[in-house]
């Protein structure tokens, strides 16, 4: 689908779409040719496993936007290897799952800054901190051991074979 608008009246976002059905009536390609992969993380066609990308971490400190943990935090993947991924909590108030994308690492690596504010969450209780992923065969294949479902195209040439070439110099 198509996100049309977008309003903030309160705390939550309201987001009026279109289906994908009616942009399926348009004329045009559905898919563009690329090189990085452009399935959605942990979605349908991409196929990589959430579960054995979550780290489940308590909180050290907390916030506007970010959230801390202890050291260590990560286990086996660099830490760097979580951006673009995500932090999923339950809201204290509302019982809702919470959802915000990592966008980069704060004052140290232990500091995660995330898209939008951190509600509904306490120091000392349970985030889930999910991979991200860089869209290129190298994390598709040694991050998420996931390189049958890659969905780029990294063999396109970048020299075009049919411009014109000067065969006297």
């Amino acid at each position: 689908g198509r996100i049309i608008s977008l309003s903030r009246p309160g705390r939550f976002a309201r987001i009026n779409a279109e289906p994908i059905s009616t942009s399926m009536r348009r004329a045009g390609l559905r898919r563009h040719y690329q090189y990085g992969c452009p399935w959605a993380l942990y979605n349908g066609e991409c196929g990589a496993s959430k579960a054995a990308a979550t780290e489940t971490v308590s909180a050290t400190g907390i916030g506007q936007n970010f959230v801390e943990f202890a050291d260590g935090w990560q286990g086996t993947p660099a830490k760097a290897k979580y951006l673009g991924g995500y932090l999923q909590w339950t809201d204290n108030n509302t019982g809702i799952k919470q959802t915000r994308t990592i966008l980069a690492f704060g004052d140290d690596d232990n500091q995660l800054v995330v898209n939008g504010s951190i509600f509904g969450l306490d120091v000392g209780e349970s985030v889930d901190v999910v991979l991200g992923c860089n869209h290129q065969m190298s994390d598709c294949a040694d991050l998420h051991n996931n390189i049958v479902n890659f969905g780029g195209q990294p063999w396109i040439p970048k020299k075009n074979p049919t411009e014109f070439k000067n065969q006297f110099y």
